[in-house]
C-alpha cells in the first residue's frame, strides 16, 4: 500500500478526532477553558514555568508541544509566551542531543525506529546539518532528529545555533496564534488550529516527502 493514502486517511481521522468532540461538548469545553485561563492569568510567571517545563520534557514525555506553545501565547501574552516556549524547546533539544550522544547507540536506534533512522540518514546526506531545521516543525521526526544529531556527534555549537533559530520561528507562530485568542472560545479555536497545523506539518514532513530518494511504498 502506498504511503500517501495512508497518511491522508490518518489526517482525516485526526481531524475528526479533534472536531467531533468539540462539536458535541463545545460549550462545556469553553467553560472549562475560561476557568483555566482566569486561574492561570493570576500568576503568569508560574504558568510560564509550568508550560516551559512541559516543553523541556518533550524529548521523553508525550507532550503536545504545539498546543503547549499555543497556551504560552494565550496565557502569558506573545512575548512572554514566545520566551517560555523557546526556552522550553531549546532545553528539550539539548537533552535529546546529550541523550543521543552519550546513551548506547543501539538503544537510541530502537527509540528512533528504523524508518525514522533511515529517513534522517538520507536527509542529513542531502541537506547536511540543516536537516535539524527541516524537521523541527514535524512531530515525532523532530525528536528523532535531535537524537540523531547527538548520535552522529554533530558539533554542539552548530546544533545549538540551528535548533535555537528553528525553535524561535516555531515558537513565534504558535505563541502568536495563542496571543490572538482573547476569549475562551478563541482560545479553544486557537488550540484546534494548532493541532491541525501540527498535523499538516506531520503530513508534509513525512519521511517519504522530506527525505530525498525515500521510497513511497511499504
Amino acid at each position: 500500500m502506498r504511503s500517501g493514502p495512508k497518511w491522508t486517511i490518518l489526517g482525516v481521522l485526526v481531524a475528526l478526532a479533534i472536531l467531533v468532540p468539540f462539536g458535541i461538548w463545545g460549550q462545556g469545553i469553553e467553560r472549562w477553558v475560561a476557568e483555566y485561563i482566569d486561574a492561570s492569568r493570576d500568576d503568569p510567571l508560574q504558568a510560564a514555568l509550568v508550560l516551559g517545563g512541559l516543553l523541556a520534557g518533550d524529548i521523553l514525555l508525550p507532550t503536545p508541544s504545539s498546543l503547549i506553545s499555543t497556551a504560552c501565547g494565550s496565557i502569558c501574552g506573545f512575548w512572554s509566551g514566545l520566551l517560555a516556549s523557546w526556552m522550553g524547546m531549546n532545553v528539550a533539544c539539548l537533552c535529546g542531543y546529550l541523550l543521543g550522544r552519550f546513551a548506547a547507540a543501539s538503544r537510541i536506534r530502537r527509540m528512533m525506529g528504523e524508518p525514522s533512522m533511515a529517513a534522517l540518514e538520507r536527509l542529513s546526506l542531502h541537506r547536511g546539518p540543516w536537516f535539524l531545521v527541516l524537521t523541527r516543525p514535524v512531530p515525532v521526526l523532530a525528536e528523532a532528529a535531535v537524537l540523531f544529531a547527538g548520535l552522529g556527534r554533530l558539533p554542539l555549537r552548530e546544533f545549538v545555533g540551528l535548533t535555537a533559530v528553528a525553535n524561535l520561528g516555531i515558537s513565534a507562530i504558535y505563541a502568536g496564534i495563542g496571543a490572538r485568542a482573547s476569549t475562551a472560545s478563541g482560545f479553544v479555536w486557537a488550540f484546534l488550529l494548532a493541532m491541525l497545523l501540527s498535523g499538516l506539518f506531520m503530513c508534509l514532513g513525512r519521511p517519504g516527502r522530506i527525505a530525498p530518494g525515500a521510497s513511497e511504498t511499504d
